[in-house]
């Protein structure tokens, strides 16, 4: 059987519900599972392409302010955040075990379905990750990106990998 890569991954396109009176449904891309000690943090990661006018921080629709808007949402619900990744957990362990060895769950996903405790940082974890491009964007685009915007991005852990294929959560 292949050795997935990314085991540790839980979720997908997570929705929050609308602001009232917007039809816009802010999604965050992935869910992660990372030991910490005897216990497991729960991590979101955002992802974007190089050329994603997002990744700017000015305009109406930034990868800050989106990072904002999850942060205070994860935070406003950490419990039922916790409870519900808790329960996928223990969902996958069960999916992984009627499938009688087709399918399999990362340890840090079967510790948490066996009780570990399943934490949220305060703020919530929620890293970018950046992907798309080549080495002379990386060199030129990307590393002026960055000087541009150095103090926007503070606070915010950002993976960036030229090829998505070679992205490690």
């Amino acid at each position: 059987m292949p050795k997935h890569t990314n085991a540790n991954v839980v979720d997908v396109e997570i929705a929050f519900p609308a602001e009232a009176g917007s039809r816009s449904v802010p999604r965050i891309d992935i869910a992660t599972l990372e030991e910490v000690g005897t216990s497991v943090k729960l991590m979101f990661w955002e992802a974007k392409m190089l050329g994603n006018p997002e990744l700017r921080t000015s305009g109406k629709k930034t990868i800050v302010r989106q990072i904002e808007t999850y942060r205070t949402r994860l935070g406003q619900q950490a419990a039922l955040v916790i409870e519900s990744y808790a329960l996928i957990a223990r969902n996958l362990v069960a999916l992984a075990h009627m499938s009688e060895g087709a399918r399999t769950v990362a340890p840090v996903v079967r510790k948490v379905a066996e009780g570990a405790a399943l934490t949220l940082s305060s703020p919530p974890d929620v890293r970018v990750i950046v992907y798309g491009f080549d080495k002379d964007q990386r060199d030129g685009a990307w590393k002026k990106l960055l000087a541009d915007n150095a103090g926007q991005f503070k606070g915010i852990e950002i993976l960036a990998r030229g090829n998505p294929g070679d992205i490690r959560l």
